[in-house]
């Protein structure tokens, strides 16, 4: 399921969710339901406008991937990254899965 965002620009959720599922498989626990993993990608790419602000320029895709990675990992049940430590998936096929679903 694609959706579209307020510019009309086209984010594949699904492809989203499956990434999510390699990413909860990375981090050894159990991977977050379809529907719970599709609620916290409208929240953090919609609803906090994470989308809209990478596509104008205010951050780079790069953070916002990593931004959505932040919010999934937490949803997983992950303690918080803190500060200075390095992210716990940095595989670059996960960061390009991601990349693609949300920019295309």
């Amino acid at each position: 399921m694609a959706e579209l965002n307020s510019q009309g620009s086209k984010v594949d959720i699904e492809k989203i969710v499956l990434c999510a599922g390699r990413f909860a498989s990375l981090l050894s626990v159990s991977p977050l339901s379809d529907e719970e993993c599709r609620r916290v990608v409208r929240e953090v790419l919609f609803e906090r406008s994470a989308f809209e602000s990478a596509q104008s320029g205010l951050i780079t895709e790069a953070e916002t991937v990593q931004l959505l990675l932040a919010h999934l990992h937490t949803a997983l049940g992950q303690p918080a990254v803190k500060e200075g430590e390095p992210f716990p998936w940095d595989e670059q096929e996960l960061l390009s899965c991601l990349r693609n679903a949300i920019f295309g």
